[in-house]
Formats: C-alpha cells, structure tokens, sequence
C-alpha cells in the first residue's frame, strides 16, 4: 500500500475526539471503538467519498498484539483508556484555528505506534470502570444483610448514574459548541464536490476518436483466437496498458481449439436420381459486399469461409427435416405431427436458443446432420418490403452467415475445473466429449438464408400451418422432403495457445479489493463490433482512469482490474481458465464483474445484471448524455431516458423506476464469474431499437468501416458507454460501503419463486410429488425468503444510511458491513454444483438452463430436471420419473440451504449496540413518515418507539441500565433536537446489550400506496440517496 494515499482528519491539539465505551454482560471483555465526533447527520450523495480511509483488516474488536487495540488492557477490571491520539490532531496555519486538515502522510497502519508513543497524553484522558456482574452480586449480598444498606447501595448508584449523566451532557455541550467550524470542514471533505468533480472528469476524458483508431487496428485482420494474429493484438495490448503505468500480469493456456479448412469449405449438393446431375445449394463461403474501402475491408479469403467451431469433419447424405429453432417444444411438435428426424439431416433456424443445444437436441433425437441458417424474418425483417441490406442499413444480405461456438462446455474441454497448465492433466479427449455430446459427433454447417431458401424449396412433404414456424423465406415452408442432400464439413480440431492480458489500477485504501471489468479480444472474423468496439473501449476506458487519478490526484479506494479475453468466442475458454486458475484469490477479493462483449447500436441500453445492481445501473444511466442525435431530438437526452423509452418493462413488478434488466444466463464472459464464483456480475451493451437481434452478429461484416458508418456515426456511442461503465466502476470501487442493494435481491427472490411456483404446477410437479407434501416444501422456501427480506431491509437502511451520512460507524463496522456485502452472492454457490450432470455450474439463482445457455433462467437445479421429468413421463419411464422427481425435491433442498446460508452470512452482530439500531430505525422514519401498521397509518416514530420497547422488553440478560438507558436515549433523540447532535456521546454509557438485534426487526412489506408522510420522506431522500428512488415502502411488523 502507498502509504502517500492515506489519509486522516486533523483537529486543534487541544481538542479531545470523543468516544463511546459499550460494556457487555455477554462479553468478557469491554470493547473500545473511536467514534467520530464530527458525524454528518445532513442530506449527502449516495457515494461517500470520506478522508477516513477504511481498512481491510479484520473487523474484530478484540485487542490483539496487532490491532489499533494495542494499548488495552484485557484484564476485564482494568481502567479503559481512551486514546486521544488516535488519530492525529493539530491546528493548520491556513485555516482558522479549529479547521480540519489531512495529512497525506499518515497511515492506519501507524496507529499501533502512535498509540505506544502517546502515554502521557493518554493518562489525560477519560477512564471509566463499569463492572455489571459485580454490581449484580454485590447488591445480592447487600439484599441478604440488610434492606437498609440495599437503598443505600441504590441511591450511590442513582447518584452515579445521574453524575454521569450529567457530565456526559457537559462534556458533550463542549464539544457541540467548539466543534461546529471542524464538522462543517469535515462535511466538505466527506460529502462536498470530490465525488461529482472526480465523476465529471472520468466522463469528460473519454475521446471517441481515440476509440474509432483502436477499432482499426484491432480490427485489421481476421484474429481467431489461437492464430498468429490473434497473438499480435495480445501483445500490443500487453504494451499499450504498461505504457499508461498499469500493473500488468498475462496468464497462457494451451486449449483445445478447432479450424476450418480455409482451403476447401463445407458444401451442400443435391443430385438429381433420373439425370444424375447435381447442383451445389451451398458453396459454404459468403460474398463480398460494397465497395471501395468496405470490399477493402472485407477482402480476406478467410472472411469469406462459412463454418462453426468443433463440428464433426464428416459427409453425410440424408432427407431434410425443417425444425423451426430447433427448441425442446419444435421436437415435441413434430412428434405430436407423427414427425421423425431419425437418421435426417436437419436444417433449423437460428434464433431462441443457443446453437450447441440446437445440435445436442438434434443428436439426441437421432439426427445424422445439422444445417444452421438465418432465416430473413429474425435477421432481414424489412426484406419484403425495400429489399434492402447492409450495407445500406444493418440488416443481414443473403449470403451472410453466423459462425459461432458449439461446444457444450465452458473452457478448455480437456480440462474441466482446473487451469489448463503445464501441470495439469488433460482428464478428457476429443473422442470421449463427442462421444457424449459434449461436442458434437455430426457434422454441422451454417450458411445464409439465400442457400437456405434453395433447400426448403425442394422439400416436397407436409406444409407447415403454424405461424411460428413459418420464416420470412418467400417460399413454403414444409416439415420433410423426399429428396436427399448431401452436406460435407470440413474442419479440425488442435490444441493451441491463448493469451489474457490483465491490468490493474492500484486503490488507495483497500487494494485487495478488486472491481474487474472485462472483454475478449478474440473474433471469429475481424470483429469490429464482436468484440472490438468493447475491447477500443475498455482500452479507452483504462486511459481515461489512469490520466484523471493524475490530473485530479485522485486514486479509488479499491483496486480496478482491466481483463482482456482470449478465446471467448469458443465457449469462454480465456475467462473459465482465469477463473479456475484464480479461484481463491478471487472468492477473496473480487467485489464485481463488469462485462462489455460488444456495442452493436445506438439507441438504447440492453443490460443483464444480478439484482443488487438494478438502482446502480439507473442512476449511472441517469448521468451520460445520450449520443444519438435522433433519439436526443425525440427527448431522450440521457441512456437512462432511451432505455426507459424503448424498454420501459423493468424487472421489478409495480416499479417503474427500473427499465429491462435481464436476468445474468450465458453468453459472455461474465457467466463464469457469476455462476461458477458467486461475484456479481453486470453485462452492458448498446443496441438498435427496435429490434432485439444484432443482424450482423458473428459474419464478415463486422469490419470498421461498418463501425463508423452504421452505429457510431457521431464517434459518441462507444464513448457513452464508456463514460457509463467507468462511472459504475466508480462508485464501486470509490464508494465507502459497497453501493449493493440487497433489498431488491429479496424482492426478486420473491417473484422468482412465486414464478416457479406457477410453472411447476403447470407441469403438474405438485402431483407428482403429492400435493401436501409439495406445498409444505414450497411454504418452507417461501418462509425463508420472507426471512432474507427482512434482513436485506436491515442491511439496505444501513448501506444508505452511511452512504449518505445519517449512520455513524466505525473502521471495523465499515469493513464488516462491506464484508457481508461482498459475500452475499458467494452464499448461492454449491461446491459440488447444482446437480451431477452439471457440476460445472454452483450458483443456485442465477445458472443458465441446460436447453438453453444463453437464456437468464433462474433456479435450473429444479427446473432442468423438471423438464426431464416431464419427458420421460411423456415416455412412460418411470425409472427416469423417479431419478428425477427425487433430483427436483433435493433442488428445493439445496435452493432453501443456500438461502439460509445467505442469512447467516448477513449476521450485523457487530452493530449491536440499542443505538445504533435506533439511529438505523431513525434514518427510515426520520422525515415524518408514515408506517401502515394493519391498515392504520401510523407516525413512523410511534412505531419506531413501540419496536424499541419491544426490543428492550424481550431481549434476555439485559442489565437494568442498557433497558433504561435505550428506552430514554430514544425517547429525548426525538423529542429533544438538540440532543441528535450527542447521541453520539450518549452511546459511551449505553450497555452493549444484545447480539440479536436482527430478529426484532421483522420488516414486513406494505404493497399499499405510500402515504403522505412517506412521499415527503421520499422526495426529501430523492435529493439525498440515489438508491431509494423506486423502492416499496415497508412497515414493520410486531408479530
């Protein structure tokens, strides 16, 4: 750590800080923690930036040889010192006399010496001796020998307590009176312009022409992972991030890759049976189109080959069947038409569902052959009507065609769940995964909808009558032919070496605390917009960061890691092999994933994120101009508005606040990190509304000048995004608690379940696994969400309630709460993964389906063995039925497992003093709010008031005084105003009193209208906290 980015708050010699002492009859030993007296108690932003710097060490107060504790004794009768110098004060010569200054030079890793080497002042300060236990005994003793001594023993201790009261207040009127110039400094240094200056310059750095002239070079050839070329961008990559002064480490694999034939494409033939003459349907290669500098761009013989990754080299002859996209629901389809692809070569369309589970399905029902094509109704909609394509517009020409990966497994396949090292041993082969379907075991090709239209024309069986299977081919769509095909791949598979290239950004404070942001490098043709105009970007972004911490001399509190893929394109193989190799590293460090794999429009976001990110995602959206001069002249003048304009739909039912955000399946690099490591992940890209696909995803057209014609036109859309991804990369790494919201985890944990509740009945899993039974399974589930959202309530008041000032904490408190917040996600996971068959995905919520990788499917440790239940009953198996009912009941068992497991490791035992849980109950209700308590609104104080009292009457082994002291600290915080300015020193006599603040507080969600005491609480916090915007209102329940 540069122990120059430290940095700590100053005050005049002769002042002394204040402290709370909290004396415990459950703990063994009194604990000292230093609480600022210089508490921001006003209106903030959400993002904390403070001077106080907090420490990645462990939270724990126990005084140890190592700790800032050095100086206590653990004799539990010794007298408690307070250290006044436990941070340094002194007077500054440029301000006057009671400003604070920071001293840059100043380390928490000094504080154990600074302690030692301050003896005499400490002989100064406050003592006190608070021995419960003893009290207790000693008033049983006096009981025994005389009731007069008994009141006599009493009043001294009334006349104790009151005396120390009463210097308690004087003491805190002294400081109230000589300290309000230091708080309005400490204000400015903690909640003042540093955060809006340091987010104005990141944003305002960002050149789009920078980005355009790294998408030229990065695109200037076709760069396969694996290649010569691909290697080349690697290791200029490598020198651009050492040259801004970046950390720079690279990780090499060797992998199993696979190639076409460059020299001789696939091929499709038909031969007639009287003539024997035979016509090529499909030379397998694509053509080029424009001229001058696009045909310029274009003109690479290995642009032109048409082919997918780890097909079978093979030829097959065979009839056709049409399967539409080739989902689990066409098979059943055709089977209840009487249709059989036995022994067929199939030909489906793309779209719906990842192209590997086309295959494995096609495999599975007996198929020898697969043609993939895209069909003009999803990639040329506006065919039929202006006949136009690219390059006139984005939409797919006729021989364009979609490579694209089809194994299915992420990483190197011959090394599952490690690293693919020179020391490690490659457990599988290639015969063994194909054998299984883990890679394909027939051949595949893909080709474009001009070739495809060739070949449904000569299929002369059965029309299809469904308007979900006909495509917009100007032809009849007809399930089978008679007429037989021939389709011959040509392709290899070899074992190659990939690079990753990571670089980091040193924090200040914590710098063992990682916010990684990501992209791969590799492409499949040029890859201009898949994947370039994010790689452009994220070197774009790395320079922005490093030129701005100079020019502000500014560093965020944690480290940023900027990640360069290879061989995503492949099945992720460069992340899943960094992973695996960095698996406890990261389960220690990584805070979150943010992933840009492309930008392929100009009018509107298009996210997928865990929840706990949702309100992070709006209020950065909030903040970056719209680049598109279009949509700004419709009112769309930020990517919030786009968004909100063109995908209003959010994911939380009844709040609007939160445009489309998808759930986090497959796809991109990000997989890995969220299913496999539980870290929360953020998937951000641009699209063109409003269509959902992107035509030209994975062709030969994806070359700069598309770029730079097509979707960023004004050079600002790739620098908007950006200025986004660098502003959530902000807050995540300079904010002082870690700005998740867990609140709306809980929320749609809730609607997830309610979800899969409908969808299981509807395949009638309750009657099979008996309906008593089902639902006392699915009551018990519900029981523990209801559980984790009232906790998560908790937890959210106290992120926003330091964030934005109105909760005080200590070091320690701040890297508790940050601990937990870090972990919540990791809580999910499953060491031996979710079921047998897929060990290589932990996460129970957030685990892409088995029929489908890149759908964001949720809890498919129940609902894929929902769907093989539901097949082999349709085959009247009742062995499968029985394996895989008992694979559904034990996925209700390891869902509710994780889900308990994700509250206790939300335990805040650390925040357990009666006023700290106060102060949390007063930041909610603070504004006058209304609490709906069973249909009657009540003031939210009366209700905090009754909790309290709650607390303080139920909780066991409790002194007298914590009971009192609490219940009085209360009731004079909300009558008194002066008093809120020291409830701080109040706390130093408040006992330490319980550990179990959490199960009093039994949040209960009110789906009603606010009332109006809520929506002035509301629209006050609306200026202050960037995060209440769209939440529900919640009361409390007492039951």
């Amino acid at each position: 750590m540069d122990p120059s980015m430290n940095h700590a708050i100053h005050l005049p010699r002769d002042s002394k800080p204040r402290s709370r002492i909290l004396i415990s009859s459950k703990n063994p030993f009194p604990t000292y923690t230093y609480h600022s007296p210089l508490q921001h108690t006003e209106g903030t932003p959400s993002t904390s930036r403070t001077s106080i710097k907090s420490s990645t060490s462990s939270t724990s107060t126990t005084p140890s040889q190592h700790s800032i504790y050095t100086n206590l004794s653990t004799d539990r009768h010794h007298k408690l010192h307070h250290p006044a110098n436990f941070y340094h004060f002194h007077g500054s010569k440029t301000d006057t006399e009671n400003h604070l200054t920071c001293n840059p030079t100043f380390s928490f890793q000094s504080l154990p010496d600074v302690l030692n080497n301050n003896d005499q002042q400490l002989s100064n300060d406050l003592m006190m001796v608070v021995n419960i236990n003893n009290v207790k005994n000693k008033a049983k003793d006096l009981s025994k020998n005389s009731p007069a001594r008994l009141i006599s023993f009493i009043l001294v201790v009334s006349v104790f307590i009151l005396a120390l009261i009463a210097v308690s207040l004087m003491v805190a009127l002294i400081i109230v009176a000589s300290g309000q110039e230091a708080q309005d400094v400490y204000k400015k240094k903690l909640f003042g312009g540093e955060g809006e200056r340091v987010e104005e310059g990141l944003r305002n750095e960002f050149d789009g022409m920078r980005i355009r002239e790294s998408i030229r070079w990065l695109s200037q050839n076709v760069h396969v992972a694996g290649t010569v070329e691909n290697m080349d961008v690697m290791e200029r990559i490598e020198k651009e991030m050492m040259a801004l002064g970046l950390e720079v480490t690279t990780q090499e694999y060797d992998v199993l890759l696979d190639y076409p034939d460059y020299n001789n494409p696939n091929t499709i033939t038909y031969c007639e049976d009287k003539s024997a003459k035979c016509h090529v349907l499909s030379s397998g290669l694509s053509e080029v189109m424009g001229s001058g500098e696009l045909a310029g761009q274009e003109d690479d013989p290995r642009a032109l080959v048409q082919w997918v990754a780890y097909a079978k080299n093979g030829t097959i002859t065979s009839n056709v069947v049409y399967v539409n996209y080739g989902t689990l629901e066409d098979y059943q389809y055709l089977s209840n038409k009487s249709v059989s692809v036995k022994d067929a070569i199939v030909i489906i369309r793309y779209g719906a569902v990842f192209r590997g589970d086309k295959v494995e399905l096609a495999a599975e029902h007996g198929a020898k052959g697969v043609i993939i094509y895209t069909d003009p109704a999803d990639y040329a909609p506006n065919l039929g009507k202006d006949k136009k394509t690219f390059p006139d517009n984005i939409f797919l020409p006729k021989r364009g065609a979609q490579r694209g990966s089809l194994a299915k497994v992420d990483g190197d396949p011959l090394t599952p769940f490690y690293p693919s090292l020179n020391y490690t041993l490659r457990t599988e082969t290639e015969e063994g995964l194909r054998e299984r379907n883990i890679l394909p075991n027939i051949p595949v090709a893909t080709i474009g909808y001009e070739d495809a239209l060739s070949i449904i024309k000569l299929m002369d069986g059965t029309q299809v009558a469904s308007d979900d299977w006909i495509g917009g081919l100007n032809t009849t769509y007809r399930f089978t032919g008679t007429q037989k095909i021939t389709l011959t791949v040509n392709s290899r598979a070899q074992v190659r070496k990939i690079k990753n290239v990571m670089a980091k950004f040193q924090g200040a404070t914590d710098p063992d605390k990682w916010v990684l942001l990501g992209n791969h490098v590799d492409a499949w043709v040029k890859g201009a917009i898949d994947p370039n105009s994010g790689t452009a970007t994220l070197l774009e972004a790395a320079r922005v960061l490093t030129t701005t911490s100079t020019k502000l001399s500014w560093r965020p509190k944690r480290s940023i890691v900027f990640c360069f893929w290879d061989a995503e394109e492949y099945g992720l193989i460069g992340s899943t092999e960094f992973v695996e190799q960095y698996l406890k590293p990261l389960q220690r460090k990584a805070i979150a994933y943010l992933n840009v794999d492309n930008i392929n429009g100009n009018n509107t976001l298009s996210i997928k994120a865990v929840p706990m990110i949702y309100r992070l995602v709006v209020e950065s959206a909030k903040k970056i101009p719209h680049p598109n001069p279009e949509d700004v002249e419709k009112g769309l003048d930020t990517l919030y508005d786009g968004w909100q304009f063109y995908n209003p739909r959010g994911p939380i039912a009844g709040d609007k606040s939160i445009p489309e955000v998808r759930n986090p399946g497959s796809g991109s690099d990000f997989q890995r990190f969220i299913s496999y490591l539980g870290i929360p992940v953020l998937d951000l890209k641009m699209t063109c509304a409003p269509y959902a696909n992107y035509m030209l995803y994975h062709t030969m057209y994806e070359v700069p000048w598309t770029t730079e014609h097509l979707i960023d036109t004004t050079h600002q859309v790739f620098s908007a995004v950006g200025q986004m991804w660098m502003e959530l990369t902000r807050n995540l790494a300079d904010s002082l608690i870690i700005p998740f919201n867990v609140e709306d985890y809980a929320i749609k944990l809730d609607d997830f379940v309610k979800q899969t509740d409908v969808t299981l009945k509807v395949y009638e899993v309750d009657v099979g696994m008996g309906r008593p039974y089902y639902k006392e399974k699915m009551e018990m589930l519900k029981d523990s969400i209801k559980r984790f959202g009232n906790v998560a309530v908790l937890i959210q008041n106290v992120v926003e309630g330091v964030n934005n000032g109105h909760v005080g904490v200590t070091i320690p408190q701040i890297n508790t709460i940050n601990s937990i917040l870090q972990h919540i996600e990791k809580n999910f996971i499953l060491e031996q993964g979710i079921y047998p068959k897929r060990a290589f995905y932990r996460h129970t919520v957030f685990t892409s389906s088995e029929h489908d990788e890149y759908a964001g499917k949720v809890f498919s440790l129940i609902m894929d063995p929902v769907f093989e239940w539901d097949a082999a009953k349709k085959a009247n198996n009742p062995q499968k039925q029985k394996e895989w009912l008992n694979l559904i009941d034990l996925g209700f068992t390891k869902l509710q497992y994780t889900i308990e497991s994700a509250i206790l490791g939300m335990d805040l035992s650390d925040f357990n003093s009666v006023l700290f849980g106060l102060k949390v109950l007063m930041q909610k209700y603070d504004f006058e709010g209304d609490s709906n308590f069973y249909g009657i609104p009540v003031p939210g104080k009366y209700v905090c008031w009754a909790e309290l009292a709650i607390i303080q009457m139920i909780t066991p082994n409790v002194s007298f005084l914590g009971h009192l002291s609490g219940i009085l600290a209360g009731l004079v915080y909300w009558e008194v105003p002066f008093v809120k300015k020291i409830v701080g020193l109040v706390e130093g006599v408040v006992a330490n009193v319980f550990g179990d603040i959490l199960n009093s507080f039994n949040q209960r969600e009110t789906r009603d209208n606010p009332t109006d005491g809520q929506r002035r609480r509301n629209q006050q916090y609306n200026g202050q906290n960037q995060f209440n915007q769209g939440r529900r209102p919640y009361g409390w329940n007492f039951n």
